[in-house]
């Protein structure tokens, strides 16, 4: 019972945040100016797609940028295939030195005008925090916002992170928090630079009061891995099956009737929640997705990536 109440509670608070979520960002969308002089650094490194840049180039918002982290050594097939995409061209870096040394190669911009946001760096990859480092030091904006390579931003999220950044600016705010299923930080660049840069503690010694959390999805995940839905579908289907026998044996007809009850009623509940949020993917990748979500929970104040 508890489980389907949790279910039904975040789903209810889900879908009030997007409906607030489509109510502001309709009203601030179509000038392309930015809200409050509010800037946004998206940082993603691992990039092994282009349809990600694809996705991130999407918005029109003024002051935003995209920098992508890869290591031309170690993937040179997807580095110059951005390279060639978007009429990239190497230029010289400025880069701050608020960080210890980051191993940045080379910055590339490229020369058309429509994909100026865009900025590719080549690193000397160690570590994935080293690399987000990296794109913190080219970051123009106050704001970061670290992305994986599964990750992909939903539409006009960038206007709606503004639109929260601007509400709570008079506020002691380090960073925002969606917390849904597929979750994602906003923070703020000085705190990752008093910090010496990303780290599994970078959220450690901040109080609970001066992070924002909201229930709005800000982006999704890309279901690339057939492999933990497979383990999954087979792990639940093994795990109600368990159950159902051993309540055949030990408990009364009514116990397994109210059993079957509540996983369907689960199952409808996410299935609702799905389709609220986002109908691309199959209930079974939102379960798996929201069970990853309550094993976050007992990390505690880590940063993960």
């Amino acid at each position: 019972m508890l489980a389907i109440g949790y279910t039904v509670i975040r789903a209810i608070k889900t879908t009030k945040a997007l409906s607030m979520y489509n109510f502001f960002v309709d009203s601030a969308t179509g000038c392309c100016e930015s809200l409050g002089f509010t800037g946004c650094s998206v940082v993603c490194y691992a990039v092994n797609d282009i349809e990600q840049i694809e996705n991130l180039l999407h918005t029109e918002y003024d002051r935003y940028e995209i920098l992508a982290v890869i290591d031309s050594r170690l993937y040179p097939d997807i580095f110059y295939s951005i390279v060639k995409q978007y009429g990239l061209i190497q230029v010289n870096p400025i880069v701050s030195n608020e960080l210890p040394d980051t191993h940045i190669r080379a910055l590339y911009r490229s020369r058309q005008r429509r994909f100026r946001r865009l900025v590719l760096i080549d690193e000397a990859y160690t570590s994935p925090y080293n690399s987000l480092d990296c794109a913190t030091l080219v970051a123009s904006y106050e704001y970061i916002i670290p992305l994986n390579a599964s990750m992909r931003l939903r539409e006009h999220a960038i206007e709606y992170a503004a639109i929260l950044i601007s509400e709570c600016r008079e506020q002691a705010i380090v960073a925002i928090h969606s917390s849904a299923d597929d979750e994602c930080y906003i923070i703020k660049r000085e705190h990752i630079i008093s910090n010496d840069g990303f780290s599994s503690t970078l959220f450690h010694d901040v109080p609970s009061t001066q992070i924002l959390s909201t229930p709005t999805p800000l982006v999704y995940t890309i279901n690339d891995n057939e492999e933990s839905l497979r383990k999954f579908r087979y792990n639940t289907y093994t795990v109600i099956l368990v159950v159902l026998l051993f309540e055949m044996i030990w408990a009364d007809g009514l116990t397994i009737v109210a059993t079957l009850l509540s996983i369907v009623l689960i199952y409808l509940i996410v299935k609702y929640y799905n389709v609220v949020v986002d109908e691309r993917f199959c209930p079974e990748w939102a379960m798996l997705c929201y069970f990853r979500r309550i094993r976050r929970f007992f990390y505690g104040r880590k940063f993960l990536l």
